[in-house]
């Protein structure tokens, strides 16, 4: 999408355009839900906390200063509204990779094996998955965030400065310590 193009539709929902505003929702809505999955873990409430998000970027966007990217403006509300459902919500589900992924048409095979591994190395795989996702929950809010933008949103140090409204020093010492973490936390489970 074109920087001028995007920069339109912010203005003219600023003003109250409805349908402008929709434009930019149907824009950014997939990158919303993927951020706020990272969190949630739950596609049913992933799909209200983005709900939650987009409202409140709605009933919020004249106040948008333009001192970021509106991308950017989402993400933090993204991330705002995930932290806040989590805080909310006393106990934190962590999905078994292995079992099938429930959605409205039916189940979803997950598919992470590689075909060409024994089945024993699939469960050593499938296993270590599972720790990984449950160290990425352990994390402080601070550093699972800079993990999920940088690792599974692929966001770069700057695009994450931008969205977190911190330096890219701050960016980059948070994402070492995350690793450093993540590191601790899952050694005993990879071979060195």
């Amino acid at each position: 999408m074109a920087p001028d193009d995007e920069e339109q539709l912010v203005e003219r929902s600023k003003r109250g355009d409805k349908e402008a505003f929709a434009e930019l929702a149907r824009r950014h809505e997939g990158r919303i839900y993927g951020v706020v999955y990272q969190y949630v873990k739950n596609e049913e409430d992933a799909l209200d906390v983005t709900r939650d998000v987009l409202l409140k970027a709605l009933t919020s966007v004249s106040r948008f200063r333009g001192a970021s990217r509106f991308s950017s403006w989402l993400c933090r509300i993204a991330i705002n509204k995930s932290i806040d459902f989590m805080r909310r919500r006393k106990n934190i589900r962590i999905e078994p990779l292995d079992e099938p992924l429930k959605t409205d048409s039916g189940e979803l095979a997950r598919e992470f094996a590689d075909e060409s591994l024994s089945p024993h190395e699939q469960v050593e795989n499938a296993e270590l998955g599972e720790r990984i996702h449950s160290a990425i929950a352990e994390l402080s809010p601070k550093l699972r965030t800079v993990v999920i933008l940088r690792e599974v949103e692929g966001m770069s140090i700057e695009e994450i400065a931008e969205t977190l409204r911190v330096s890219s020093g701050t960016v980059k010492s948070r994402i070492f310590r995350a690793r450093e973490r993540l590191r601790e936390l899952l050694s005993p489970y990879v071979e060195a």
